[in-house]
């Protein structure tokens, strides 16, 4: 380790050994509003992206976009998004062996990329599809390379409270994304769909370079790990947080499938409208469970008393907007709903009611998913969403057949429910030491000594 980083991590232990909580508050309310300006200036360029590739490629050809899109992005988020989460934990936790981890993650970022290009280059090869499909997929196989980099960046700038570099960036690459996308449209051919997708690819190429350059070179370089386990720690670190992301996502379809399955698609229809403004109401607590994440990281690591301390105000803080927000969406959901979808989906406005409940608990469980995760409790966050999973199933299983939409939203609600127990138990229950911690310092110590 540089003597340079030692005294950036000694300057950061001095200025958080005397921070107040007002300091503390003042900085996650900062760095939540410079991402929620980032997201707003970024939702509209991706309205932009949108309108772009729809007119110019035509309703079957956008279609098909947004099926390969939507899977290459899985494919990598998967992986990834844990990787992403520890890196940012143990950057945050300012440990003498994050630079080894950020090695070992620019290294395994390669391997994943390379067995997850294998496995979408075997699946492409034996699927029918069209000539032009097949060529948009194939330039998706090299477009997962640079999102799996803009994984490992992000997770320094985070884990540095760079959020306006991480801010930029993100606005950067969706400006050079409808740059480069309104270039290769402006030429009609039959591979405009591999020429949009090879204009994301090389957009957030180009923003993945000045990330690592920005992050390895101003804030933490990466190094070689010294010992080889350090890759299989990393992986086993971070494959229950990708677990734990499929569960998630399976909990938030799992009413659709459902409701699909026992009421037809119509029933669907009426639950999943609301859903959806649900869905992007949730952005709220992400926004500020994102910036307060790697202090909830630092303080785990040094102090329980001050890591204890921020989460019951961060979970006040929580309780009190999804209060006011569900409160006023219970209010106006018959206008919302009537604006939104029209008269045809008045049956849609009971269910927005139903959801408005399942909203506040979500707002509360976004937050405990971190704080299990600074505390090392990723195998308990894998258990807990298990047992959201389970439960979800069979209440809403039970219940759909006799009260359709209405019983889809009990079982999310009793799923989320069960999260939030399972996790304030969990974290209630936490001694210092348990868990499975990024570093077991003793082992690397004597490790690095030899």
């Amino acid at each position: 380790m540089t003597s340079a980083y030692r005294r950036a991590i000694f300057m950061v232990h001095v200025c958080l050994s005397g921070a107040s909580p007002l300091a503390v508050g003042h900085r996650i309310a900062k760095n939540s509003l410079v991402i929620l300006i980032a997201r707003i200036i970024v939702a509209a360029l991706n309205l932009v992206f949108v309108w772009l590739i729809s007119h110019y490629l035509g309703k079957e050809a956008f279609g098909q976009y947004a099926v390969i899109s939507s899977a290459f992005n899985l494919a990598t988020d998967i992986p990834a998004a844990g990787m992403n989460l520890i890196l940012i934990r143990q950057i945050a936790a300012r440990d003498d062996l994050a630079s080894q981890y950020l090695g070992a993650a620019m290294s395994l970022r390669v391997v994943i990329g390379g067995l997850l290009g294998l496995i979408a280059t075997v699946v492409v090869a034996l699927l029918p599809m069209p000539v032009e499909v097949r060529a948009a997929c194939y330039v998706g196989i090299l477009w997962m390379f640079s999102l799996l980099s803009i994984y490992v960046y992000t997770a320094v700038l985070f884990g540095f409270e760079r959020f306006y570099l991480q801010s930029i960036l993100n606005v950067a690459n969706m400006l050079l994304t409808v740059a480069f996308t309104f270039l290769v449209l402006q030429v009609h051919s039959r591979w405009s769909l591999a020429s949009v997708i090879g204009a994301s690819a090389l957009a957030n190429a180009i923003v993945a370079r000045v990330g690592f350059s920005l992050s390895f070179k101003k804030m933490l370089a990466p190094q070689k790990p010294h010992a080889r386990h350090i890759y299989l720690d990393l992986l086993r670190e971070s494959i229950p947080v990708g677990v734990a992301t499929i569960l998630r996502n399976l909990h938030e379809r799992i009413d659709i499938f459902l409701l699909g399955k026992l009421r037809g698609s119509g029933e669907v229809a009426i639950f999943y409208a609301p859903y959806r403004i649900v869905q992007q109401l949730i952005v709220i607590p992400n926004m500020i469970v994102r910036p307060a994440y790697p202090i909830l990281a630092r303080f785990a690591r040094e102090d329980a008393t001050r890591f204890r301390n921020l989460l019951r105000k961060l979970v006040l803080a929580f309780v009190v907007i999804a209060s006011l927000i569900c409160s006023g969406l219970y209010g106006l959901s018959g206008v919302i709903i009537d604006r939104a979808f029209g008269e045809g989906f008045s049956a849609s406005v009971v269910v927005l009611k139903y959801l408005c409940f399942v909203l506040f608990v979500m707002f509360p469980n976004s937050l405990l998913w971190f704080a299990l995760l600074s505390l090392g409790r990723q195998i308990s966050l894998t258990y807990g969403l298990v047992a959201t999973v389970v439960i979800n199933f069979v209440v809403a299983y039970l219940l759909i057949p006799s009260l359709g939409s209405v019983g889809a939203c009990v079982g999310t609600l009793s799923g989320q429910l069960a999260f939030l127990v399972f996790c304030g138990i969990a974290i209630a229950f936490h001694k210092s030491g348990q868990g499975n911690p990024p570093l077991d310092q003793a082992r690397f110590s004597n490790l690095e000594g030899q």
